[in-house]
């Protein structure tokens, strides 16, 4: 491997500065980690639990000396072999074994991996298996506890693979930026899977990249325990007193493949056993053996308990329950899935009303959440001090301050991730994606982090955030300002995804976006910002999520609509009541879940469908409700249920013929209601 393992091969002097006792604990962590992953190992191995398994034999030290001293309120946000740190936090090796069991009393229900454990309780956040992913949402979490003044530190563990990724250098910069209370252990194993470090980066040292963000970075011998327990805990008063973050690459070793089903033939053998001389738990003994801390009567002991303690939680946990299949619909949303949304009128507010436009509705929504709770905050690009691109948050970071209203660089990646760890850890956070153009550069926390974390972790860890994305044509902006997305989201169950069409509506959905439990999506159309006005109460009001509204009723024929589409349908169906055909006009609101006993119910009544978006033809939300119609209300129909969308093509085209010749318009939708009357 070259200079890099020339780099190891440099033997580091144990500290003998750390206390006996701590001593003694350290080495009981070291041996039960060992001593559990090898048996998790065999386990795997004889058949006895589903999947595969990712050991860390071979890296203990730098989990276990990184963890150990970190208090129950301190935060780990792992990566995928962090088992030694787990066990140091407090990790009772029975829940740890029902998860990876799949048994239905597993902190994640059986729905997820043997990597991805997580707990609230001990301050451990479920992962995901993107490499390098939890740096985002660890930073996210850091950013809360800088935000609420508390004495708490985030640690954050990766691998020199996952630091190639674009999400771990905008977390770093936002950290270096802000000086958050983070320390970032990065384990330098040599290998990314199959792919060694020669291949990875230009530089030797992965700590060095801290320089280009502000903070230190330092590189140790990450097979010493105590001077991973000492370099670590450094960072970690560090951090805790305000001082910033650190970043600290541990030079270790997996002794084993990528996981329990990699050969790692791609290894020579002469550097695995090269490394294996260097085992960090055989090391320490001869250490501890040398000074006389743990004489080797006591260190059996310690062993004959841990083996004992093992053999107890492998019978409990394979005595524990399989969960129940239906149970794999559990744990998608904070609601439950399983259960109709009524679908009778909601009575609306009373009292005085106000004339706003669109855009006034959501500013005055988000002063007037960020009012009631402190809890909620705003991040995204211009937020702050140009009061966003749209005006949208105009004069609010002069109101609520720049901690509240929060300027961020242009890293989408971080805005949705570092939003998803904010809101593990209490915060409501309003993240905002400037354009929905621009979406596809946070997507990966969106899908891998928000939508799933509540459902990977059995409901543990919640995700209750908003991410307001605009969105939207006939403005001429062309094919990066004007997209139309939202079946991105739509296909992505733990999302609920919301798109008003007035100021009303915008105002009661978003303030039940921010008080929700569940990550959201809101799609905010920029052609309706100052178009369109209308009356909201003056009193506090929400509305339901996943309920439709009757915004025109009707007898012959259903229109259904949402966003600009449904102004135009609006204006459609004016026409068409002059021509005899009485339509109805239903708003979604809500795409996911949408309202699909409002929309059966109207299909029964009329008879004939139609349904209108923005966005393109293929794959969109159109088509779903289509088939729902057909597989649901088949024998009520007069007609095939008809579409009305946009083109096959990516939206939007710039010159202004082909935009209007894209979108469908008040004339298009009469002719196909026309079309679809004469069937």
């Amino acid at each position: 491997m070259g200079t890099a393992t020339a780099a190891r091969s440099k033997p580091h002097q144990i500290d003998q500065s750390v206390q006996v006792e701590d001593q003694k604990q350290l080495y009981r962590w070291l041996l039960k980690t060992r001593t559990f992953d090898e048996r998790c190992r065999k386990l795997f191995k004889q058949g006895r639990f589903p999947g595969t398994y990712f050991s860390a034999v071979g890296q203990e030290a730098a989990s276990v000396g990184s963890a150990y001293g970190l208090t129950k309120d301190d935060i780990i946000a792992p990566s995928h072999r962090e088992l030694g740190a787990y066990i140091t936090k407090g990790l009772p090796l029975t829940v740890f074994l029902k998860q990876v069991f799949a048994r239905a009393d597993s902190p994640d229900k059986g729905k997820s991996h043997p990597c991805h454990y997580g707990s609230p309780e001990l301050g451990l956040f479920t992962p995901a298996s993107t490499m390098g992913a939890q740096v985002v949402v660890g930073t996210g979490m850091a950013l809360a506890l800088k935000m609420r003044r508390e004495p708490h530190i985030v640690m954050s563990f990766i691998g020199e693979g996952g630091t190639s990724r674009g999400g771990f250098h905008e977390a770093l910069n936002f950290a270096g930026v802000h000086d958050l209370p983070i320390v970032y252990v990065c384990q330098n194993n040599l290998w990314a899977e199959s792919v060694p470090v020669s291949l990875q980066s230009g530089v030797e040292h992965f700590a060095d990249r801290a320089k280009a963000y502000g903070f230190a970075g330092v590189t140790i011998d990450g097979n010493d325990v105590l001077l991973v327990h000492k370099t670590v805990s450094q960072a970690v008063r560090q951090a805790r007193d305000g001082g910033g973050p650190t970043l600290v690459e541990c030079l270790t070793y997996r002794w084993y493949g990528h996981s329990e089903i990699d050969p790692a033939d791609y290894r020579s053998a002469k550097e695995v056993e090269e490394w294996k001389r260097r085992d960090p738990l055989a090391r320490y003994e001869e250490y501890l053996e040398s000074s006389g801390v743990l004489p080797d009567a006591e260190r059996a002991r310690m062993l004959k308990a841990i083996e004992a303690e093992i053999d107890e939680a492998i019978a409990t946990a394979e005595a524990s329950p399989h969960p129940e299949a239906e149970e794999a619909l559990d744990d998608v949303y904070s609601f439950s899935p399983r259960v109709s949304f009524p679908s009778a009128e909601i009575p609306k507010p009373s009292g005085p009303m106000k004339q706003v436009t669109f855009i006034e509705a959501i500013t005055e929504t988000m002063a007037e959440e960020m009012r009631r709770d402190e809890r909620v905050f705003i991040m995204g690009q211009d937020v702050g001090l140009y009061g966003g691109v749209f005006k949208a948050t105009k004069g609010l970071q002069k109101e609520f301050g720049v901690y509240r209203v929060l300027d961020t660089p242009i890293s989408e990646e971080f805005i949705t991730g570092g939003a998803v760890g904010a809101a593990a850890v209490g915060m409501r956070p309003i993240a905002e994606i400037q354009f929905s153009d621009f979406v596809t550069c946070g997507f990966d926390p969106i899908i891998q982090q928000a939508s799933r974390l509540r459902y990977r972790s059995g409901g543990g860890w919640t995700c209750p955030m908003v991410i307001r994305i605009c969105c939207g044509g006939e403005v001429g902006g062309g094919l990066y300002h004007s997209q139309t997305n939202e079946n991105w989201f739509f296909g992505t169950p733990g999302l609920v995804v919301v798109a008003p069409s007035t100021p009303y509506d915008a105002k009661g959905l978003l303030k039940a976006s921010i008080r929700g439990e569940d990550p959201v999506i809101f799609l905010e159309h920029k052609r309706l910002y100052r178009w369109i006005k209308g009356e909201v109460p003056t009193v506090d009001y929400t509305l339901p999520l996943g309920r439709a509204d009757i915004k025109r009723p009707g007898s012959q024929m259903t229109i259904v609509a949402y966003q600009l589409m449904l102004h135009r349908a609006l204006e459609a169906a004016k026409v068409l009541a002059e021509e005899g055909i009485d339509i109805e006009v239903i708003d979604l609101r809500t795409l996911l879940p949408w309202d699909k006993e409002m929309v059966l119910e109207s299909a029964r009544k009329t008879g004939k469908i139609l349904v209108v978006h923005e966005s393109p033809h293929t794959g969109g939300v159109a088509g779903e409700i289509a088939a729902t119609i057909m597989e649901e209300a088949f024998d009520h129909l007069d007609a095939p249920v008809m579409r009305l969308c946009g083109l096959d093509v990516p939206p939007m085209p710039f010159a202004p013929a082909m935009e209007a010749y894209y979108m469908p318009n008040a004339d298009k939708i009469a002719a196909k209601a026309r079309e679809l009357a004469a069937y």
